[in-house]
C-alpha cells in the first residue's frame, strides 16, 4: 500500500522494483481515489501497481464501466506497470468472458487472480481456462497455493503470487 511504500523508501534500493496496491484488498474505492493512490505510488517510487478492480463492476458484467475505470488507470499513471486484481475463483463463467474482453481491449500488464484475502487461491485448472482466452499480450499472475506453484506456472501463469514463497521453493532447483 502506498502508506509502505513510503515506509520502505524504494529509491534506496535501486536495483528492486516496487510495486503498490491499490483500493486493497477489497477494490471499493471510488476512480478518484484509485487515482490518487496511483500517483501516491508514483511519487513514492514504485514501478508498477496492482489495482484490485471495482468487483460490483466485474460481478455486474459493466464492461462500459470497466474501460472507462481501466482506461483512466492507465492515463493517471502511465510509467507505471498496471496489474488488476480480481478475484477470478469466485466469478461465474459469464463473469469471467466479459472480463477477459474488456482486459483485451484494455490490455493492462498483468491479470492477477486474486489479492490473496477475499477467495479460494486459484486452481490450476482455472489459470488453464483463463490463459486459453486472455490475449497473450496480458500477462497472467496466479494468486494460488505455493504447494501448487508449479502446477500453475505449467497451467499457463507468468508468475505466482503468494504470501509463503519458501513453501513454493521447497524441493525446487
Amino acid at each position: 500500500m502506498p502508506y509502505m511504500l513510503g515506509e520502505l523508501a524504494p529509491a534506496s534500493f535501486p536495483e528492486m522494483v516496487f510495486a503498490g496496491a491499490v483500493s486493497f484488498p477489497s477494490g471499493c474505492s471510488t476512480l478518484a481515489s484509485k487515482r490518487m493512490e496511483l500517483l501516491e505510488c508514483v511519487r513514492l517510487g514504485a514501478k508498477a501497481a496492482t489495482v484490485v478492480l471495482t468487483p460490483a463492476l466485474v460481478a455486474g458484467r459493466h464492461a462500459a464501466q470497466m474501460e472507462k475505470e481501466l482506461g483512466a488507470l492507465a492515463t493517471t499513471a502511465p510509467e507505471l506497470k498496471l496489474r488488476v486484481a480480481v478475484e477470478v475463483s469466485a466469478l461465474a463463467e459469464e463473469d469471467l468472458i466479459v472480463l477477459l474482453r474488456v482486459l483485451k481491449s484494455s490490455r493492462p500488464d498483468y491479470l492477477v487472480t486474486g489479492t490473496g484475502v477475499y477467495g479460494p487461491a486459484t486452481a490450476p485448472g482455472l489459470i488453464r481456462w483463463l490463459r486459453d482466452r486472455l490475449t497473450s499480450k496480458v500477462r497472467l499472475a496466479a494468486a494460488g497455493d505455493p504447494a501448487q506453484a508449479r502446477a500453475l506456472l505449467e497451467a499457463g501463469a507468468d508468475l505466482v503470487v503468494t504470501e509463503e514463497p519458501e513453501i513454493a521453493l521447497e524441493g525446487g532447483p
